[in-house]
């Protein structure tokens, strides 16, 4: 991805890009989830901190990421509730698979 491409993905210019990648300017929190969304990968993942990055393809994060969003609007906490009963019950039977 070019500086270009991932400036219009989070909504700043090239040169802010290069900026942050050349240490001259500070990221906030939101612009750094910003990035790390952009390209597909965990924020502390910036840090060095290996331990805390989900490992793998970046694409089950990114789908995992697109859960959490719309987990969000789900504003009803019965429904909550029970959609993280139904993922904790599904994960306990194996029914829940790696993507290939």
């Amino acid at each position: 991805m070019s500086q270009t491409e991932l400036g219009a993905a989070v909504g700043i210019s090239f040169q802010q890009v290069q900026k942050y990648e050349q240490g001259k300017d500070r990221v906030s929190a939101s612009t750094l989830q910003c990035l790390a969304t952009a390209l597909g990968v965990h924020p502390a993942s910036f840090f060095g901190d290996e331990t805390s990055v989900p490992s793998g393809d970046v694409k089950p994060v990114r789908a995992a990421m697109a859960v959490a969003a719309d987990w969000q609007r789900i504003k009803n906490p019965e429904t909550r509730k029970g959609l993280a009963k139904l993922i904790a019950t599904l994960a306990a039977e194996g029914q829940i698979e790696p993507e290939s």
